[in-house]
């Protein structure tokens, strides 16, 4: 048994991958070191005993070899091997009984293989046939393990490389494929459906075509023939039915085959290139192959309809049979192939013309109705480009909401431009968006805070992502307080964006940070940033900041924060810190806190200390009191005079009117004209509009000016008629900047001109006598205005004409007017009546 030969034909039927190689390889040269030189070079023999060849394949091998071994079967001389496939070999032989030559195929396998069952099949189905272009049978048999059929020779190539050799004309390429449909036109009339028809399965010989290899065909009438559950063929020109399931191989499937073949002897090149797995993926999707005329510009739209048709996807447009593709093709050469065009009736035509008119107006319509859509497209991408004012506050709220995506999308994406330039409108495009809460600038803010080389871009980012509350964000404000490159402004506006989160697991980090951080001015803002935080459980260590801490910015931030919370339990230390700190700052802020935290209590205590700033830091602090009802009575502190000015201005910021008879009976115990300013002040913004004793006798004192302007203008705006006495008393007596006051209130309480006219024609103040004008004029009276027009000189008469137009006359009255006095020697009065046109 020669074992080399059998290792080389093992190799040539790749029946061993190159993990068995390599473990022969191995064996090999293990034994070659072993000394054992003649087992080494025996390949065939280790690939037995290793068992990498089942019994089968090595019985195939040993048939083989014998066959190659062998110089003749039966009464054929073997003389050369002219192919070999995956299935057998094919021979050049001399039958020595006819005296020709012929070509042997000869198939190696077991009896009860597929590959021999198919190889009795083509013998079969060629000795069914006897076609000029089929290959003839002449005998078939086996001998010695060898099966075997015997076909005429036939010299010549086959299509495929004569094809790329000729590189025929589409004419001289329709008349050889005739010839093939020919052979399987006949062969479909025989029953015989071919399934596997290439190039390479046909032999061009001289000018004949012949058909080869009908292993895979299928027999109309016996089903033995039929290859079931595997795909056969070669899938380059195989129909896309067969690719999905080879079981529907049919007549037409053939005709595809054929129009595959048509396109390579076209085209030089198969329908469908690549390896196996994509091209039967490319027929199961129905791809098409790429147009004969873009391949090919010769081939005509005839032919190419034809090839189109002959290669459909779809069986059902498909030629039906190869004898409908043979008669399309024999009118192409005779020039009467004629592409169908169906005519259209004059109702059609009709229906055609309305259809694209209403497609027209339907487009017309659509085109016109979308281009604000297009134009509003258009302008967010000149706002994201940074072409135009992106800012369209007044219009946003009118947006649909994908306008208002479009609109959001162009507003980031300008954000995210490179660079400090376009600042400002950054900054207003990132408010905006904020203000609008677009939660999904988030992102972008965070990548602004951690990589912008703007301080104010990132301050800004930082302020919009504490406005828009997304939490899962809060790291990055932890990275901006801690980084200490940053700068202080935007470490406390950091800290502020996360107080305002109130996230627990951050305390801690607040309070390290007021404890201990060498930063003044960041703890103070540590403090202010904690004032939503639960401090219950922290409350010791911000006691012990609050009284031993070296700055006092920070006790007074700390005393400040007690008091927002509200909790009364706090008192004593913050009283002891108030007793035991020296410093302004602090002792004002401990006041405020103690009264905020519980006035009824705290506030009589400090308003008996002997300590004046205490005293007035306690009655500015009434201010932050927000229940009154808590408060302590305060009319015994009104007595004394060094807080009652400061303690009627609380009352008055309180709008407690229940303290008016305390607060005007001081005008009779404090003779200060501050405090009568406060008294009368309080009367006035609270709209008290008894006291008239008190305050008359106040106004016809010999006081001070300010103090009766202050009860003058409480007359006029709370338009007490009881006092107009008084006030005319003033008019005459008082200094002129004191009756110009008194000429107003006159005037609003709607006094007698005549009583006025006196003072105003005795008056060489042009403000007084402009003011007792005015006066006159607000009584509405046309015959009070013309009595100062009488006894007026020309000096005057501009600032009485000043106040006339305060008279509501009509047309004619002011004709009546003008009659009157058009003889009058006053160029002003005149020039007035020119000026509004009155004639």
């Amino acid at each position: 048994m020669e074992f080399r030969k059998i290792g080389e034909l093992a190799l040539l039927r790749r029946w061993l991958n190159s993990t068995d190689i390599d473990i022969i390889l191995q064996l090999q040269k293990r034994q070659r070191l072993a000394g054992k030189t003649e087992v080494a070079t025996l390949f065939g023999r280790l690939c037995i005993e290793q068992a990498v060849l089942d019994e089968a394949q090595v019985n195939t091998l040993l048939a083989e070899q014998r066959l190659h071994g062998a110089k003749k079967l039966s009464r054929y001389v073997i003389a050369a091997e002219i192919g070999r496939g995956g299935m057998g070999c094919v021979y050049r032989a001399f039958d020595e009984k006819l005296k020709r030559e012929v070509a042997i195929k000869v198939i190696l396998g077991e009896n009860d293989s597929p590959q021999l069952q198919r190889f009795y099949c083509e013998a079969e189905a060629i000795a069914s046939l006897n076609h000029e272009n089929i290959v003839t049978l002449h005998d078939y048999g086996h001998e010695v393990g060898i099966h075997y059929l015997v076909m005429e020779l036939l010299p010549g190539e086959t299509l495929s490389k004569w094809v790329l050799k000729a590189n025929p004309s589409p004419r001289q390429a329709v008349e050889y494929v005739l010839q093939i449909l020919h052979a399987i036109e006949y062969a479909h009339r025989k029953g015989i459906i071919h399934r596997d028809l290439k190039p390479q399965n046909v032999i061009v010989t001289g000018n004949k075509c012949k058909v080869l290899d009908f292993g895979l065909a299928k027999s109309v009438e016996r089903e033995s023939f039929s290859v079931s559950g595997t795909l056969a063929g070669t899938p380059t020109y195989m129909a896309p039915e067969q690719a999905h399931n080879f079981k529907n191989a049919n007549e037409q499937s053939d005709v595809y085959s054929l129009g595959a073949i048509l396109y390579f002897c076209l085209c030089q090149k198969p329908p469908f290139s690549g390896d196996f797995i994509h091209i039967v993926q490319a027929l199961r999707q129905g791809k098409r192959p790429q147009p004969l005329r873009e391949v090919n510009a010769k081939v005509s739209r005839s032919l190419e309809h034809i090839v189109a048709i002959a290669m459909h996807r779809d069986i059902n447009k498909r030629y039906k049979s190869v004898a409908m593709f043979h008669e399309a093709l024999q009118n192409y050469l005779a020039g009467q192939y004629r592409f169908f065009v169906p005519r259209i009736s004059r109702k059609g035509k009709l229906f055609i013309a309305v259809a694209v008119t209403l497609m027209v107006i339907l487009f017309t319509m659509y085109w016109k109705i979308t281009a604000p859509h297009r134009e509003f497209v258009q302008k967010c991408r000149a706002v994201a480009k940074g072409e135009v004012s992106p800012l369209i506050h007044n219009h946003y709220d009118k947006l649909s909401p994908t306008q208002r995506e479009l609109y959001q999308g162009a507003l980031m994406e300008l954000l995210q431009t490179p660079g400090t330039s376009r600042e400002t409108i950054k900054l207003q495009v990132m408010s905006f968006l904020i203000t609008k809460k677009v939660t999904k600038v988030a992102p972008l803010l965070v990548k602004i805070i951690r990589g912008s080389d703007s301080s104010e871009m990132r301050r800004a980012a930082i302020k919009g992502l504490g406005t828009l509350q997304i939490k899962k964000h809060a790291d990055v404000f932890v990275d901006v307080i801690h980084n200490e490159d940053n700068d202080l402004w935007l470490r406390m506006e950091a800290m502020t964006a996360l107080g305002m989160w109130k996230i627990e697991k951050y305390l801690p980090m607040f309070l390290g940070i007021i404890e201990k951080h060498r930063e003044e001015s960041l703890r103070q803002h540590a403090i202010t940033s904690i004032h939503l935080y639960d401090l219950d459980t922290y409350m010791n260590r911000l006691q012990k900041v609050m009284h031993h801490d070296a700055n006092r910015y920070v006790r007074v931030k700390i005393i400040e924060l007690f008091a927002s919370k509200k909790n009364k339990q706090l008192i004593p230390e913050i009283m002891q810190r108030l007793k035991n700190d020296d410093t302004p700052e602090v002792r004002n802020a401990a006041v405020v806190a103690l009264v905020t935290l519980d006035s009824r209590r705290n506030l009589p205590v400090l308003l008996k200390d002997a300590n004046l700033p205490i005293k007035i830091a306690a009655i500015r602090a009434l201010g932050n009191v927000t229940a009154k009802d808590d408060l302590p009575n305060l009319r015994s502190f009104l007595r004394d005079a060094t807080i009652c000015n400061e303690l009627i201005r609380s009352l008055e910021k309180l709008k407690l009117r229940g303290y008016a008879d305390a607060i005007v009976q001081t005008l009779s115990q404090n003779q200060s004209f501050v405090t009568q300013i406060c008294v009368v002040d309080f009367l006035t913004n609270l709209q008290i509009r008894q006291y008239f004793t008190q305050i008359d006798e106040l106004l016809r004192k010999d006081n001070a000016p300010e103090v009766k302007t202050k009860i003058l203008r409480m007359i006029a705006n709370l338009e007490l008629q009881e006092y107009k006495e008084s006030v005319y008393q003033v008019l005459r007596d008082e200094l002129p900047s004191v009756q110009v006051f008194a000429a107003t209130t006159l005037g609003k309480l709607r006094a007698k001109a005549r009583e006025m006219q006196a003072i105003y024609n005795n008056s060489s103040n042009t403000i007084l006598r402009g003011t007792i004008a005015n006066a006159i004029a607000m009584t509405e009276s046309k015959l009070n205005l013309e009595a100062l027009l009488r006894t007026s000189s020309e000096k005057w008469i501009n600032t009485i004409l000043q106040f006339a137009t305060s008279l509501d006359l009509s047309k004619k009255q002011w004709q009546e007017f003008w009659e009157s006095y058009q003889n009058a020697n006053f160029p002003a009065y005149r020039k007035f009546c020119k000026n509004y046109r009155i004639k």
